[in-house]
């Protein structure tokens, strides 16, 4: 691997982000002609708006790197030889997405090897990028405004912060139901926005003192995880050998680690 290689994928990156959350906003503001279907039961629909972005993003990124693995929530996985793999959410917050809500994002992660080297997690209604890579910190983009570093929470207490808690289409009510209660009796406040990379950017951003998620993909998470790191936050392991399996997901800020990871645990 060389510089060049990286920053060429990175190019790649943010031009094929950009195009996909353009065709993710067009569908959004046309959700009346949308197909829309269910994987494993109401709770956890797909459209052809998650279809279509995810097309576009693998017809990108297969068109300047061929022999790249590209893996995506939609499509599943496509091998190449490069040693470079691409993760792919293309519309990761479904539920609001259909019901007109905003909270929704395109998600865009490159590895090399088992290694995370770049994160990106578009925010199309309000015309925002998070991005981080590796080594180089993680930073917001809006339009018409200089970049922002972004640094997570200093908080080093739960009373009084936010933590996002997403329970996904798979989870039993009770599982984070029990954590909700909790964070309630330690005085921190519940927040779910219905897309997990953007909670880990809000993590990153310090706006959320930090996230718990019983099971979530490699799409949904490893980019929002690199943001956290890079922001100076802690995370939990994500087993690489394993991205489809479903893994649970802890993030916060540098000192509240040890605090969630343990009240989630109970």
């Amino acid at each position: 691997m060389t510089d060049q290689d990286q920053a060429a994928r990175l190019d790649c990156a943010r031009l094929a982000i950009a195009r996909a959350a353009d065709l993710a906003l067009e569908h959004f503001h046309n959700l009346g002609a949308l197909a829309i279907e269910t994987k494993t039961g109401p709770g956890d629909p797909v459209s052809q708006a998650d279809r279509g972005v995810e097309d576009l993003l693998r017809h990108e990124i297969a068109s300047a790197f061929p022999e790249d693995s590209i893996l995506g929530e939609e499509r599943g996985l496509e091998s190449g030889p490069s040693g470079w793999t691409w993760v792919i959410d293309p519309i990761d917050g479904t539920m609001p997405f259909l019901h007109g809500l905003p909270s929704w994002t395109v998600v865009l992660c490159l590895l090399q090897g088992d290694r995370t080297v770049a994160g990106l997690i578009a925010e199309p209604c309000r015309d925002r990028l998070y991005r981080a890579e590796a080594g180089r910190g993680a930073w917001l983009e809006t339009a018409g405004c200089a970049p922002q570093r972004l640094t997570a929470s200093p908080a080093t207490d739960l009373a009084g912060q936010v933590v996002a808690c997403g329970p996904g289409a798979r989870i039993h009510a009770a599982r984070i139901g029990s954590v909700v209660t909790r964070l309630t009796a330690a005085e921190a406040s519940f927040m779910r926005n219905g897309s997990a990379a953007l909670s880990l950017a809000l993590v990153a951003a310090g706006h959320y003192a930090g996230f718990h998620e019983p099971e979530l993909s490699a799409w949904d998470c490893l980019a929002g995880q690199l943001l956290v790191r890079e922001a100076g936050g802690r995370t939990s392991p994500f087993d690489l050998a394993h991205p489809t399996l479903r893994q649970p997901v802890t993030c916060t800020g540098p000192e509240l680690y040890e605090a969630l990871s343990a009240l989630v645990a109970v």
